[in-house]
Protein backbone atom coordinates (compact mmCIF):
# COMPACT_ATOMS: atom_id res chain seq x y z
CA UNK A 1 0.00 0.00 0.00
CA UNK A 2 0.98 3.38 -0.39
CA UNK A 3 -0.04 6.62 0.32
CA UNK A 4 -0.50 9.74 -2.01
CA UNK A 5 -1.80 12.54 -0.61
CA UNK A 6 -2.88 10.49 2.69
CA UNK A 7 -5.15 8.95 0.52
CA UNK A 8 -4.25 4.82 0.76
CA UNK A 9 -3.54 3.58 -2.84
CA UNK A 10 -2.82 -0.74 -3.25
CA UNK A 11 -1.28 -1.80 -6.78
CA UNK A 12 -0.88 -5.77 -7.71
CA UNK A 13 1.69 -6.65 -10.04
CA UNK A 14 2.11 -9.85 -11.41
CA UNK A 15 5.15 -12.30 -12.16
CA UNK A 16 6.92 -10.14 -14.92
CA UNK A 17 6.23 -6.81 -12.55
CA UNK A 18 3.31 -5.84 -14.57
CA UNK A 19 0.83 -3.85 -12.78
CA UNK A 20 -2.67 -5.85 -12.84
CA UNK A 21 -4.65 -4.23 -10.62
CA UNK A 22 -4.85 -0.79 -8.74
CA UNK A 23 -7.39 0.11 -5.40
CA UNK A 24 -7.73 3.83 -4.04
CA UNK A 25 -10.80 5.87 -3.10
CA UNK A 26 -11.98 5.62 -6.66
CA UNK A 27 -12.19 2.00 -7.27
CA UNK A 28 -10.78 -0.86 -8.48
CA UNK A 29 -8.91 -0.91 -11.91
CA UNK A 30 -8.07 -3.79 -13.81
CA UNK A 31 -4.71 -4.23 -16.27
CA UNK A 32 -4.73 -6.62 -19.21
CA UNK A 33 -1.33 -7.39 -21.53
CA UNK A 34 -0.25 -9.57 -24.49
CA UNK A 35 2.11 -12.34 -24.50
CA UNK A 36 4.39 -9.44 -25.58
CA UNK A 37 4.00 -7.62 -22.04
CA UNK A 38 2.42 -4.68 -23.51
CA UNK A 39 -0.72 -2.99 -21.74
CA UNK A 40 -3.72 -4.37 -24.26
CA UNK A 41 -6.56 -2.82 -21.81
CA UNK A 42 -7.43 -0.87 -18.83
CA UNK A 43 -10.94 -1.08 -17.08
CA UNK A 44 -12.34 0.21 -14.25
CA UNK A 45 -16.04 1.07 -12.93
CA UNK A 46 -16.24 4.12 -15.25
CA UNK A 47 -14.33 3.50 -18.35
CA UNK A 48 -11.93 1.20 -20.38
CA UNK A 49 -9.25 1.75 -22.78
CA UNK A 50 -7.96 -0.76 -25.28
CA UNK A 51 -4.51 -0.04 -26.88
CA UNK A 52 -3.01 -1.66 -29.97
CA UNK A 53 0.33 -1.97 -31.28
CA UNK A 54 2.30 -1.74 -34.31
CA UNK A 55 5.43 -4.80 -34.97
CA UNK A 56 7.83 -2.73 -33.15
CA UNK A 57 5.97 -2.28 -29.95
CA UNK A 58 4.78 1.36 -30.83
CA UNK A 59 1.10 2.36 -30.03
CA UNK A 60 -1.05 2.59 -32.71
CA UNK A 61 -4.29 3.29 -31.21
CA UNK A 62 -6.24 4.09 -28.10
CA UNK A 63 -10.30 4.03 -27.84
CA UNK A 64 -11.67 3.97 -25.37
CA UNK A 65 -15.55 4.22 -23.59
CA UNK A 66 -16.33 6.07 -20.41
CA UNK A 67 -19.36 4.83 -18.61
CA UNK A 68 -21.49 7.82 -16.76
Amino acid sequence: MVQINREAVCYSYGLCGNRLKKVDKNGNEMYTYNVKNQLVSRKSEKAETCYRYDLQGNVLEATGTEQA
